[in-house]
Order: C-alpha cells, then sequence, then structure tokens
C-alpha cells in the first residue's frame, strides 16, 4: 500500500478546502498496532473499506484511544491540519 485513504462528511468536504484524500502509507505503518487496538482491523483491511476519517488517524498516530464525542475529543479543524502535515 502507497497511500492510506481519508474520507470526510459532507459537511467537512463543504466547510475545508483542500482537503488531503490520502496520507504516505509510510507516515503511519509503525501505529498499526494502535490501529488494530481502536478498530481491530489492520490499515489494510481499514483501506480496503475507506479508510478512515482525519481525527480517528490523529488518535491512532498518537496511540491514544479514539475519543469520539468526548469534551476532550480534538476539533474536526485541528485533526485536518494534523493530516495534511502527515504527507510533508
Amino acid at each position: 500500500m502507497k497511500n492510506f485513504p481519508l474520507f470526510y462528511s459532507y459537511e467537512e468536504i463543504k466547510l475545508f478546502p483542500d482537503l488531503p484524500k490520502t496520507v504516505p502509507y509510510e507516515a503511519i505503518r509503525d501505529h498499526e498496532k494502535q490501529a488494530l487496538h481502536n478498530h481491530d482491523q489492520t490499515f489494510e483491511r481499514l483501506a480496503e473499506r475507506g479508510g478512515l476519517g482525519p481525527d480517528e488517524l490523529y488518535y491512532i498516530m498518537h496511540d491514544q484511544p479514539f475519543k469520539f464525542r468526548s469534551e476532550e475529543a480534538i476539533s474536526m479543524k485541528d485533526a485536518i491540519e494534523f493530516v495534511k502535515h502527515l504527507g510533508k
């Protein structure tokens, strides 16, 4: 796998211009263990199913459980900025 796909809601696509559609697999591969912990799936399987949202990938990359709709959850804007830098 060369690139890992990202997906967004329709609202996110409207709100945030220039959304990255993928991130390099090289940038995320060392965090597969956390992907398995958070989603019970490998990066390969997640990619086959369409990828992840930027907030989900943020928590995997920080080796943390996903904080869905929590007050502590990262904002979508910040998660998008984070994944934009993964490709650089």
